[in-house]
């Protein structure tokens, strides 16, 4: 009897769903930090447009996009607490549905559980109802992510060939250009993304010198827009700006010691509890075990998943070599989480393989990220209200 794992798929994504949204909703109201105010600040309609952007300028080291975003929405929508948290889960809402859009029909089913391991991700869901830009970038990898997939899927399969790719192509261009423009994080993993694809599908440098005067367009208006960095740049202490250090980041700090905070803040914001950490062992020994008996020898799926995410971490390392600066923040990689999650399920199921053990090993790393969530407990309350907002003024540099 086959797998039902349409069926398996859905009722893991509407237990995730219930998850994803009762924490969305239940924390709604435990204020703001800091950083979210400076947002609000740049982003509220309150203030003219001029003087919001002249701010920026002068004070803050992250590109304008996400401030000219969410001040529109503010401007449709209204100024207030719920509807700040809320910008970014429907953005995320809105990605999940593009990227079900371009997902190959007949792998829909892993879809739904790609799907599910995003979205009951506490880092994920913590970082959602953020109103800073990285909920959003998070977002935006999930359809690059799934555009590569669908990639990956018709260049193997031949199916309508080159027509099918154009597609998702199109899709993953939009995806880089928009995370460059939200966060240097952004710049890294687009350039990543850019160098695997290309390598891994040559059909596709084909597409690009066929419509030449089109990418050629589309770059000068990226650059042009990217200038925002070069304000940054000037106005801060140079490409430090990009990237202040953190903790365990100094001058004297080896390469070996910053991979090694990088790679384990990743796991340890995935997996934050001792419960989470025990159920991901027991995960992976079932993800390895489907790979063996599905003779799956991943290459493909480690050059386009993991080779953009190994692209970024290895610029920080060379930067990091040259002048000693770490351009890192913690929240730095949560927007490389939906190429993690796509790599384990990818390598984990093969087209008429086996589908229950690789079933299980998803559904095992769905419920380790329940385990990290406080499902009964609020995430902790910020220290600033709403009205702060009015009051605060940016200390320039």
């Amino acid at each position: 009897m086959k797998f039902p794992l349409i069926w398996f798929g859905a009722g893991m994504l509407f237990l995730s769903a219930a998850v994803f949204f009762f924490t969305i909703f239940t924390n709604l109201d435990h204020g703001f930090w800091h950083d979210e105010v400076i947002s609000l600040k740049f982003a509220s309609p309150d203030f003219d447009f001029g003087e919001s952007f002249r701010w920026w300028a002068n004070f803050e080291p992250h590109p304008f996009t996400y401030y000219m975003f969410l001040r529109i929405w503010f401007m449709i929508v209204g100024f207030g607490e719920a509807t700040a948290k809320l910008f970014n889960p429907i953005i995320f809402v809105i990605c999940a549905i593009l990227a079900y859009r371009i997902w190959p029909a007949e792998r829909r089913a892993e879809f739904l559980l790609f799907l599910s391991l995003n979205m009951t991700s506490v880092w994920s869901i913590f970082y959602l109802i953020e109103v800073r830009s990285y909920g959003a970038m998070l977002s935006v990898s999930l359809v690059a992510a799934s555009a590569i997939f669908a990639l990956q899927h018709y260049s193997e399969t031949g199916d309508g060939l080159p027509r099918k790719l154009w597609q998702p192509f199109s899709y993953l261009t939009a995806c880089v250009i928009l995370l460059a423009l939200l966060d240097s994080w952004g710049v890294l993993l687009g350039s990543g993304i850019v160098v695997f694809v290309l390598l891994r599908f040559p059909m596709l440098r084909a597409q690009i010198m066929d419509k030449w005067l089109l990418f050629t367009v589309l770059t000068i208006v990226t650059g042009v827009a990217m200038l925002q960095y070069l304000n940054i740049v000037l106005i801060y202490d140079g490409l430090t700006s990009l990237g202040i250090t953190l903790r365990n980041f100094t001058l004297d700090a080896s390469s070996w010691q910053v991979i090694q905070i990088m790679v384990g803040e990743l796991f340890h914001h995935i997996y934050v509890t001792g419960r989470s950490e025990i159920i991901v062992a027991v995960a992976a020994l079932v993800w390895a075990g489907a790979l063996v008996l599905n003779r799956r020898v991943p290459v493909a799926e480690i050059l386009i998943y993991l080779g953009p995410v190994a692209f970024a971490y290895g610029v920080v390392l060379v930067l990091h070599a040259i002048n000693g600066q770490a351009y890192y923040r913690h929240y730095s990689s949560l927007l490389l989480l939906p190429f993690l999650f796509l790599f384990l399920l990818s390598t984990a199921f093969r087209a008429r393989g086996m589908q229950a053990l690789p079933a299980l090993a998803i559904s095992l790393f769905v419920l380790a990220n329940v385990a990290s969530i406080p499902f009964f407990e609020r995430f902790p309350d910020k220290p600033r209200h709403i009205g702060y907002v009015k009051v605060y003024q940016p200390v320039f540099r």
